[in-house]
């Protein structure tokens, strides 16, 4: 029974995000640290991401006062005023779940010169990573569930951008570049480098933290199209750099340096980096993260199953179409996948699709909701599109949450599948979706990437096994029949003399007696969905899927 109580918990658990109307922003991530957090924050780039992912209803809590300061060290987060800001953040803030923490790049650039030794070096490295680490066990401290995220540090560009400039001696970060000996690239990036195995190692050591390095990011993105503007001069094209790690001769590109109209950072990434750079941590970790327990993940099918079907009988295998024009009418997105991996025990309680927009045309609509459709099996005569996959009857019906706002080419949007349209994705074979605009009257149509792409579209499906929750002894192993039904009567059969109780767990962890009689269970006031059925009779205990239709 402790297994059933703790799964009846989790359930719960898992659900109160998802019963949460779709304009609800939760705050699940805190980010704290130095200009390369300050930056960010002022740019917008983690909301940028959050919606390019489809995670608009997760929100980044953060200011730019005493959380993500500007010229911070590692020490500011570990005086008792910097102790209090975090902790405010925290408590104020009961959801935060993820630490962005970016940290220690100002120890490095205040106190290191280039004519240090390597052991000089290294210890300057060791006791900044060790005021980390101290930073590190104060937020676990404050909250053990804590996952810590330490994004890193791109390749600065003192040298091309300071003595290029018109006076270099005047450039505002040229005290800085002095106070290090005026290092070249090689031996900047060499620094940074040492400080990313430092990050690593830290990382190694405690499973809750996670160090991403994005050395070189902007090297691999852009390359370097234009001659350096200084030795060693030349360029190189995209994508030809090692990554991570970039080339150590070369810095990031000047232009994506953040540019102040006087004068050009030295430091500091533009707004469009950060983006990129977040983009990166997006791709890297915090997609993933944010998808939560997957336990089946497929993609689409592709060759002609997905692709967009129209009211005037036009059918688009290309792309998959939503929205409406006077040329194809009112266009619906058919999605189709092979659902066969679910476990035909397992009772799904949470599941998302999600689509790559393409392009689109028209004005962008506003919408936080489509009308989505399920069929276990197909919506028209075969698995292929045809007309009939338009208007033919679909298993269930209803209006799903829609999240990211798809404003432009490469977002994603999420869908989150309704609870009543969960029970109907098939264990066995084919599960299609029909999806359809709210409002699509403003001649407007967005085009998303079918299974033939690279950005295929995918169903991520969270579920759990009864078989896990059982706790049987002497072979009790009871079945219920019929299952699914419409009717108000189940039956346990293979048990002598059924004398137990019987209770429902719905999706969102309720439970709800049932009454027995004579094995006979009374599902009558049970509505339309999907349970867990927990059949108790002294020590023994069975916990069955069952679908009411």
């Amino acid at each position: 029974m402790k297994r059933i109580l703790f799964f009846i918990f989790c359930l719960s658990f898992s659900q109160s995000f998802a019963q949460t109307t779709c304009n609800t922003v939760t705050n699940r991530i805190l980010m704290i640290g130095d200009s390369w957090s300050n930056f960010p924050v002022g740019f917008g780039s983690f909301p940028k991401n959050l919606d390019r992912f489809g995670f608009t209803n997760i929100g980044m809590f953060s200011n730019t006062t005493d959380l993500s300061i500007n010229g911070a060290v590692t020490a500011d987060f570990l005086t008792p005023s910097g102790k209090a800001a975090v902790q405010s953040a925290i408590i104020s803030n009961p959801t935060i779940e993820v630490v962005n923490l970016s940290i220690g790049g100002n120890d490095m650039l205040d106190t290191w010169n280039n004519s240090m030794d390597s052991l000089t070096t290294d210890s300057l490295l060791d006791a900044t990573l060790g005021r980390v680490d101290s930073i590190i066990d104060y937020l676990l401290a404050l909250k053990p569930t804590l996952k810590i995220f330490i994004p890193g540090y791109d390749f600065a560009n003192f040298g091309e951008v300071i003595q290029t400039y018109s006076f270099p001696a005047l450039h505002f970060f040229y005290s800085r570049w002095n106070g290090m000996g005026q290092p070249d690239f090689v031996e900047m990036n060499k620094l940074l480098t040492r400080a990313s195995v430092k990050y690593s190692e830290l990382a190694n050591t405690n499973s809750q933290v996670t160090y991403n390095n994005a050395l070189g990011l902007m090297q691999y993105l852009h390359g370097q199209t234009s001659p350096l503007g200084i030795s060693p001069g030349g360029t190189y094209p995209p994508f030809s750099v090692p990554f991570p790690g970039g080339r150590m001769d070369y810095p990031t590109p000047k232009f994506r340096m953040n540019d102040y109209i006087l004068f050009q950072d030295c430091f500091h990434l533009s707004s469009e980096g950060f983006d990129e750079f977040y983009t990166y941590h997006f791709e890297s970790y915090y997609w993933n993260y944010l998808r939560g327990k997957v336990d089946f993940s497929t993609p689409s099918d592709g060759n002609q199953k997905d692709g967009g079907i129209s009211s005037n009988s036009v059918i688009s295998g290309g792309n998959i179409a939503l929205g409406n024009n006077l040329t194809i009418g009112n266009s619906k997105g058919i999605l189709s996948f092979n659902s066969s991996g679910i476990s035909g025990t397992s009772l799904i309680h949470r599941a998302d699709l999600f689509l790559h927009r393409d392009n689109q045309t028209g004005t962008l609509p506003s919408f936080s909701k489509v009308v989505l459709e399920v069929k276990d099996g197909f919506f028209g005569s075969g698995p292929t599109l045809d007309f009939g996959d338009y208007s033919s009857t679909s298993s269930r019906m209803d209006t799903a949450c829609v999240y990211g706002t798809v404003s432009d080419n490469g977002y994603w949007m999420r869908i989150r599948v309704p609870a009543s349209l969960l029970p109907h994705i098939s264990s066995s074979g084919t599960t299609q979706f029909r999806i359809s605009m709210l409002d699509s009257t403003d001649g407007s149509m967005l085009y998303f990437s079918t299974g033939d792409s690279l950005k295929k579209p995918f169903l991520d499906v969270e579920y759990l096994n009864p078989t896990q929750l059982s706790e049987n002894e002497h072979g009790f192993d009871p079945i219920l029949y019929p299952n699914p039904t419409s009717g108000d009567e189940l039956t346990i059969g293979n048990v002598d003399d059924f004398r137990g109780e019987v209770i429902a767990i719905d999706l969102s962890g309720r439970i709800l007696p049932l009454s027995v009689h004579s094995s006979r269970i009374d599902v009558s006031q049970l509505m339309r969905g999907a349970y867990f059925l927990v059949i108790s009779e002294g020590n023994n205990t069975a916990t069955i899927k069952f679908i009411k239709l």
